[in-house]
């Protein structure tokens, strides 16, 4: 009896241990539950929805793939080379992605190379609603002022991942203006990394246009490099007009090079909003003469700077208000700082026109920051943090206002620091460019890292050797005779089995079956607790009745074989008694005896 009740205690704790993996394998399935669940919150991001519509290696296939109206990724492996003058032209929720963006661990270049002579071909690329291009590389020649990118009555339309070489040559035949990306009425986004360089004839690198509304998201790295060298045109690394908005998000920086221009602005803001929400600008050009603009706040816009902002600015002139026509207005606000670099001649900070209707404004509050290093004219150097509010308006009666000298104003307050401008301005190399995982790519690592935790939870949840958890079953005898017993069926508790598979994820759908996989594995995990809960009751119950029982069965051998002690002194007692008696009586006799002899 006492070898059966050492087996059902033994049984109890195989079963304990099943049952306690059991829980804490629950909270590992939580976890990962809430990765995916963040996740799917999180697919508002870059291609988070789309599913694969092709691979595609060549241009025929290329060329088939879009023609084939089929929503999804395509997905360029390799390097493809277009023929001369072959646009694309992508439909309704198609996407170009280099194949990288599947698998971060592939090597060499997923990249599309255009070769556009055609002056009628204004365009290479036209972007469709809720289309979008990825993880590429692209190399652009136009010997005819073609432009790349067009997203003309869009929404929905995203860029991540891009190095473009875009090369363009002057064409004297040829009026229109050349554009790396051009907006109109369109709603488009910018993600991760954007790397441009480009040369020749770029009138408009970046050209945001009629209503449109695009925006740098959070985090993403923007730099945009041009050499307009022999080049007599006007450059504008990106222009917003007519009623437009851009905004610049948190964490992004926007880098903006131009180089051999002589007439040339990075920044020019007309008839629309410009948002800058603690985020980064770096407008940087490099050959510094009367013309070179660096920050142009044109009729009717509105500028806001705020939230702890930075804007860098080197030029002849950094900063002007030319709001001829409308007034205008900029606003550093919320810690915000401007700093500015003047080299060349005719230099000037800060330059406010006076508009033919309305005033034109410039606002530094409490608390922002503004440096000069004035190569001309060093007594204008400094670095001022402002103490209270301060304003500067030029309405339609007044005159043009430049201001380059703030010691004079009493608001800014010399701190009497210096600042290292362009400290963190990139050289653009796209050899040594290596793309970011995209999100949704490092959650399912995170994801599968947590099953892999949870498949080594269950390994780990035998006891001598048994592991119900693993598929192996266990008897457990409750008699002698083994006539009774009870077998504790095992279950197999690992990812597979429970069906968890979907632990590599690209797509929104991926992480919802994900999800779907692990509310199941939930529901199996507390089925089986729920199955070994009953086991450990019943072997539990057993052994508390086989311990009664052995109880019971000592009692009773014990009356069989223990004596009364009452009755058993008693006839101790008795038999010392009549012991001494007896010894009496051979004592009396004996001394008769000798009674006897001595009368003789």
């Amino acid at each position: 009896m006492d070898g059966l009740l050492d087996s059902m205690g033994q049984a109890v704790s195989t079963i304990k241990a099943a049952t306690e993996a059991l829980e804490s394998a629950t909270d590992f399935l939580e976890q990962a539950k809430a990765v995916a669940t963040q996740t799917l919150e999180d697919t508002s991001g870059f291609l988070a929805d789309q599913p694969i519509a092709a691979r595609v290696s060549n241009e025929t296939e290329l060329l088939d793939a879009i023609n084939s109206g089929q929503q999804g990724l395509i997905v360029i492996e390799g390097s493809i080379t277009l023929s001369e003058n072959q646009v694309l032209n992508l439909q309704d929720g198609q996407s170009l992605v280099g194949a990288n963006y599947l698998d971060p661990n592939k090597g060499g270049k997923d990249e599309l190379i255009f070769n556009m002579t055609d002056t009628s071909n204004q365009f290479a690329v036209r972007m469709a609603n809720d289309s979008s291009l990825s993880n590429l590389n692209i190399t652009f020649f136009s010997s005819g002022r073609n432009s790349l990118f067009s997203v003309n009555s869009k929404q929905g339309v995203k860029f991540s991942n891009l190095n473009i070489d875009f090369t363009a040559q002057k064409n004297e035949n040829v009026s229109r203006e050349t554009m790396i990306f051009h907006f109109s009425n369109s709603e488009a986004s910018f993600y991760d990394q954007i790397n441009i360089k480009a040369k020749g004839e770029v009138t408009r690198g970046i050209n945001i246009y009629n209503k449109s509304s695009v925006v740098i998201n959070d985090e993403s790295n923007f730099n945009i490099e041009i050499d307009g060298e022999n080049i007599i045109d006007s450059i504008n690394a990106i222009f917003v007009s007519s009623y437009c908005i851009f905004d610049i998000y948190s964490g992004a920086i926007l880098n903006s090079e131009i180089k051999n221009s002589s007439t040339a602005s990075n920044l020019l803001i007309s008839k629309s909003i410009l948002n800058v929400e603690n985020a980064k600008i770096n407008l940087l050009n490099q050959k510094t003469v009367n013309n070179n603009r660096g920050f142009i706040v044109g009729n009717g816009s509105i500028v806001n700077i705020k939230q702890n902002s930075v804007l860098n600015i080197k030029s002849s002139k950094a900063i002007n208000i030319e709001a001829t026509l409308e007034s205008c207005s900029m606003n550093i606000i919320e810690d915000s700082e401007i700093h500015v670099e003047l080299e060349g001649t005719n230099t000037n900070t800060i330059i406010i026109q006076k508009p033919a209707s309305g005033i034109n404004t410039v606002n530094f509050a409490s608390g922002t920051k503004i440096s000069v290093k004035d190569h001309n004219n060093p007594a204008n150097d400094g670095y001022w943090k402002l103490d209270k509010d301060w304003e500067k308006e030029v309405d339609t009666n007044g005159s043009n206002e430049t201001i380059n000298d703030f010691n004079s104003i009493a608001e800014f307050v010399d701190t009497g620091e210096t600042y290292q401008m362009f400290d963190d301005l990139p050289e653009i190399n796209f050899d040594t460019v290596v793309w970011d995982r995209p999100e949704v790519y490092e959650d399912s690592l995170q994801y599968a890292s947590i099953i892999s935790q949870y498949d080594s939870l269950i390994k780990d949840a035998s006891y001598k050797g048994v592991n119900l958890l693993q598929g192996q079953d266990l008897k457990v005898t409750f008699n002698e005779g083994r006539t009774a017993w009870l077998d504790v069926l095992g279950k197999d508790a690992s990812s597979q089995s429970l069906g968890l598979v979907q632990t590599s994820w690209m797509t929104k759908k991926d992480v919802e079956k994900a999800i779907e996989e692990l509310t199941n594995a939930v529901n199996q995990i507390r089925s089986m607790s729920s199955e070994l809960g009953s086991y450990y009751n019943i072997v539990l119950s057993r052994q508390d009745f086989t311990e009664n029982l052995i109880n019971v069965l000592e009692e009773g051998a014990d009356k069989l074989t223990l004596a009364d002690m009452n009755e058993e002194s008693a006839n101790m007692l008795a038999l010392q008694t009549r012991q001494q008696l007896a010894i009496n009586s051979l004592s009396l006799a004996s001394q008769a005896a000798q009674g006897i002899l001595r009368l003789f």
